[in-house]
C-alpha cells in the first residue's frame, strides 16, 4: 500500500501537488496514509483533516510526522465516488478554535468495487455506543409514588422488567425554643431528605461521564454518537447542555393581527383628558387606563347614545369595580333611569326592558389613587362574559370599517445564548425580509451550522390589491366581487387567508364581509356596499387590501452567512442555558438540537418525576 502525499505551501497556504488523485476504491482502502507535507517549516497546532461526502461535512484530527501531518485513511472516507479533503490547523485542541492555518480543497475520487465482506467497524469505545442507550432507559422508567401517613413508597419498574423500591419518611420537627434560644433542630426520617428533595438513585450498566461525552467531539468522531436533545419554544431553559456546538437551529415566523367577534357592543368615545386629578388615557384597543389620585367625585361618559334590545345581557370590565372607588353604568337617556351597574366584580348580567336610548359612563369617587389601572369595558349579549375585544360595529373584524393591521417579524434579529456567568448575542442582519405566518404554517429560518449560512424557507406571500386587477361582479347573488386571475399555480387553495380588510371565510360567498378563494384560484371578497366594478375599485385605490396567502410550492432563499466570531458562538455552556431571539414582534419560537449531558438529564427527570 503506498501513501498519499499532499505537498504543502506554508506561505500560500495552499496545496502544490499530490501524488495520486485516486484514494482508493469504494470501501476498500489501497492506500495507507493520507499526508499533508510541508516543504518548508511546519506550522504548529492541532492539525484536522476536514472531509465533504455528498454534502456532508465532517473533521477527524490528524498526527503530526517529521514533515507535516497525517492521518490513516478510514473506510469512512470510501462510501462515495468522490471526496473533498482539506488541512485546518487550530490553536488549541478544540476543531472550532481559531483556525492558524487551512489549506484550499483538494478532491479525490473513489472507484466503484464490489464489497465481498462486512466491513469491520472501527474500534471506537465502547462507551460510545451506550448514550442513547441511558436516554432511552430514563425515558422508559415507570415511576409510581404513594403518600401514607408520614411515608411515601417510590417503586420504580424498569423496562427489563426489573423493580425497585424505597419507602422516604418525613422528618420529625425540633422542639421549639424558649425566648433567647434556638429549638432543637429536626430529626431526618430515615432514607428521606437530601438539600430537601426526595431523592432515589438508580444505577444503570450505561455509564457515561461527562469527560467522555465531551472527548467525542475533540477526537472527530461522527455526531450521531453524541447523546443530543429537541427543545422548542420561545424561551429555551436547560439544565443538562454540554459545551459544544449546536447540531440544529430553526426560528419560525410570526404574524400578529388583532381580530373580533363583533359581540361588544360599547363605542367608545371618551378621549384622553386629565380631570379632577386624574388622567384619563384611551389605549389602542379602547380599553382605558387611569392615573393619580381623585381631588373629587366625577362621570366620564364612556359612549353616546344606542338602543338595546329587550333580552338578557352582560356588562363587564376584566378588573374588578368597587362601589368605594369606581363603578360603570348603563342609563336610559330620555328618562334618565339607572338600568345597571357593575360596582362590585368585574362582570354583572341584567335583563333589559328599555326601548329608547342608553348610554355608559363611570363613576370615579373622590381621594381615590390609580397607577395604571386599567379597565375593559364590554356589554354583550346573553349571560356569559367572553374575552374582551374593542368595539367593532357589531361586525366581526377586520372590516372595511375596523381595518387591522397585520404586523410580521422581520429586520435584523438578535439570538442570545447566556448562563450565569456568560451571554453570546448572534446577530442576523436580515434587512427588512419578512417572516410570516398563517396559523400553524409558519415561514422559517434555517441555519447552516458548519458554514454559517443561513435561509429563509418561504412559506407564505402577499398580495396588494389596489384596483388596477381585473375584477368580475358576481350577478348571481350579488354579493361581491371575483378576481378575473387565476391563482391556483401559486396558492394552496385549500389554506387559508389572512387580510387587513376582511376575515377568511372557507364559503366563497357571504352575507357579512369576507374573503375567499375558489378551487379555480380566483380570489373572492364578499361586499354589499357597491353595486359596480367601478365603485369597489375606486375603494380599493384608496383603501389597498392586503393579503397573505400559503404558497403551492415554498421556496428557500440565502440570506446572508454569520461571522466567523458568530459562528463560533453558536454553542451551548455546560449546565445551565437560556437561549432566545428577540425580535421586533418580542421572543421567536425556535427549535433547537444540542449536545446533552447524559448524568444531569436523568437527574433532573428523576427529581422531578419524584416530587412529593
Amino acid at each position: 500500500m503506498n501513501d498519499i502525499i499532499i505537498m504543502v505551501d506554508k506561505n500560500a497556504m495552499a496545496y502544490k501537488k499530490c501524488s495520486f488523485q485516486k484514494i482508493g476504491n469504494e470501501q476498500q482502502n489501497l492506500q495507507n496514509k493520507l499526508k499533508f507535507e510541508f516543504e518548508d517549516e511546519i506550522v504548529e497546532g492541532q492539525a484536522w483533516l476536514e472531509y465533504e461526502i455528498d454534502g456532508v461535512k465532517k473533521f477527524t484530527p490528524m498526527e503530526q510526522y517529521d514533515k507535516g501531518y497525517q492521518v490513516d485513511i478510514k473506510d469512512s472516507l470510501l462510501i462515495s465516488d468522490k471526496v473533498s479533503v482539506d488541512l485546518k490547523i487550530t490553536q488549541n485542541e478544540e476543531p472550532e478554535g481559531v483556525p492558524v492555518f487551512i489549506t484550499n480543497i483538494v478532491t479525490f475520487d473513489v472507484e466503484k468495487t464490489i464489497c465481498a465482506e462486512e466491513e469491520e467497524p472501527d474500534d471506537y469505545p465502547s462507551w460510545f455506543e451506550t448514550a442513547n442507550k441511558i436516554i432511552n432507559e430514563a425515558n422508559n422508567l415507570d415511576l409510581d409514588i404513594n403518600k401514607n401517613d408520614n411515608v411515601s413508597t417510590i417503586t420504580i419498574n424498569k423496562k427489563d422488567g426489573t423493580q425497585k423500591s424505597v419507602d422516604v419518611y418525613d422528618g420529625i420537627n425540633g422542639k421549639n425554643g424558649t425566648d433567647g434560644i434556638d429549638g432543637k433542630n429536626g430529626i431526618d426520617g430515615k432514607d428521606a431528605t437530601i438539600n430537601g428533595q426526595n431523592v432515589i438513585e438508580i444505577n444503570t450498566d450505561n455509564n457515561l461521564i461527562l469527560e467522555q461525552q465531551k472527548s467525542i467531539l475533540r477526537i472527530g468522531l461522527s455526531s450521531q454518537l453524541i447523546p443530543k436533545n429537541i427543545i422548542e419554544g420561545t424561551e429555551n431553559i436547560f439544565e443538562d447542555g454540554l459545551d459544544m456546538p449546536l447540531f440544529e437551529l430553526t426560528g419560525y415566523g410570526k404574524s400578529k393581527q388583532i381580530t373580533t367577534d363583533g359581540r361588544n357592543l360599547l363605542n367608545i368615545s371618551l378621549q384622553n383628558q386629565t380631570s379632577n386629578g386624574v388622567t384619563i388615557t384611551i389605549n389602542p384597543d379602547k380599553s382605558i387606563t387611569l392615573n393619580g389620585t381623585s381631588t373629587a367625585e366625577f362621570y366620564p361618559r364612556l359612549t353616546g347614545n344606542f338602543k338595546l334590545e329587550n333580552q338578557e345581557y352582560t356588562l363587564s370590565s376584566v378588573v374588578e369595580m368597587q362601589d368605594t372607588r369606581i363603578k360603570m353604568v348603563l342609563r336610559q337617556s330620555s328618562q334618565n333611569v339607572q338600568i345597571v351597574q357593575l360596582y362590585n366584580g368585574s362582570e354583572t348580567t341584567f335583563n333589559n326592558t328599555y326601548s329608547d336610548n342608553v348610554y355608559a359612563y363611570m363613576v370615579v369617587r373622590a381621594n381615590q389613587t390609580f397607577e395604571n389601572f386599567t379597565i375593559y369595558p364590554m356589554l354583550e349579549k346573553g349571560n356569559v362574559s367572553n374575552n374582551y375585544e374593542p368595539f367593532t360595529g357589531g361586525q366581526a373584524s377586520p372590516n372595511p370599517d375596523y381595518y387591522q393591521e397585520i404586523n410580521n417579524i422581520k429586520g435584523n434579529l438578535a439570538l442570545s445564548i447566556k448562563n450565569e456567568d456568560n451571554n453570546n448575542i448572534i446577530n442576523f442582519e436580515l434587512s427588512e425580509e419578512i417572516f410570516r405566518s398563517i396559523g400553524d404554517i409558519k415561514d422559517e429560518l434555517i441555519v447552516n451550522l458548519m458554514t454559517g449560512d443561513f435561509y429563509k424557507n418561504e412559506k407564505i406571500q402577499e398580495f396588494i390589491f389596489n384596483g388596477t386587477e381585473t375584477w368580475n361582479k358576481d350577478n348571481i347573488s350579488s354579493k361581491g366581487f371575483y378576481t378575473n386571475n387565476n391563482y391556483k399555480d401559486d396558492i394552496d387553495i385549500n389554506a387559508k387567508l389572512l387580510s387587513d380588510y376582511y376575515v377568511y371565510s372557507s364559503v366563497a360567498w357571504t352575507d357579512n364581509y369576507s374573503i375567499a378563494i375558489n378551487t379555480d384560484g380566483a380570489i373572492i371578497i364578499s361586499d354589499k356596499r357597491f353595486s359596480t366594478v367601478e365603485e369597489f375599485k375606486d375603494w380599493l385605490s384608496k383603501n389597498n387590501v392586503l393579503v397573505n396567502y400559503q404558497l403551492k410550492n415554498p421556496t428557500t432563499k440565502k440570506l446572508g452567512t454569520l461571522s466567523t466570531e458568530d459562528l463560533l458562538k453558536l454553542k451551548t455552556f455546560t449546565g445551565y442555558n437560556d437561549i432566545k431571539v428577540d425580535t421586533n414582534l418580542g421572543l421567536m419560537n425556535i427549535r433547537l438540537e444540542y449536545g446533552l449531558d447524559i448524568k444531569k438529564y436523568i437527574d433532573n427527570k428523576l427529581k422531578n418525576a419524584i416530587q412529593i
